[in-house]
């Protein structure tokens, strides 16, 4: 946009407005070729043009929310993570914030022992924990007097030769995941 001086055809200025971004959490928002991915940063737009941000999480994270100049606009995202603004004719301010994903880590257990695992023991039950992505879960398997374990399956895939003592971790957790435990009677 160019401005005039009062009283006459002569353009002057062309007018930026101040793009103040802050984000919490892990990702990158961008708008035009700034980025930022942590804390604050500040950068310039044409007033009169428009303005496209990106907003994108890190693997493993999901947008939470993006307030644009005080207004939720989480939901005006396209399917890129795009917002655009048009046309700035304003200082501008964006809050990303970014959450880390969570996933159900399901337990389940049969009669004849238990599964102890994120402080809480599990006997004869289903139990339902909520993790944080990437996490690493240390289970401990304990039999009943004569039982011995018969399965134990991570995600429908047999374990049992992988138990140190009755110890398992289940690492990098990226998605849900069930643990199912069996036992049986134990030989003489």
């Amino acid at each position: 946009i160019l401005y005039m001086q009062k009283g006459t055809s002569t353009p002057f200025e062309t007018i930026e407005g101040r793009v103040s971004i802050s984000l919490e959490g892990k990702g990158t928002v961008s708008v035009g070729e700034y980025s930022i991915t942590e804390g604050f940063g500040n950068t310039k737009v044409e007033c009169g043009q428009d303005a496209t941000f990106t907003i994108m999480p890190d693997e493993g994270y999901k947008i939470d929310s993006v307030i644009l100049n005080g207004e939720d606009i989480t939901r005006q995202l396209d399917s890129n993570g795009r917002y655009t603004l048009s046309p700035v004719s304003s200082n501008i301010s964006l809050r990303a914030v970014f959450k880390l994903l969570t996933y159900n880590l399901t337990v389940i257990t049969r009669v004849g022992g238990s599964v102890t695992l994120l402080d809480s023991t599990i006997s004869r039950r289903q139990a339902i924990f909520s993790v944080e992505h990437g996490s690493n879960v240390s289970v401990k398997i304990t039999c009943d007097e004569g039982k011995a374990v018969r399965s134990c399956k991570l995600n429908g895939t047999e374990i049992l030769p992988e138990l140190q003592d009755g110890q398992y971790t289940i690492r990098d957790i990226k998605k849900a995941t069930t643990l199912s435990v069996y036992y049986e009677a134990a030989s003489s």
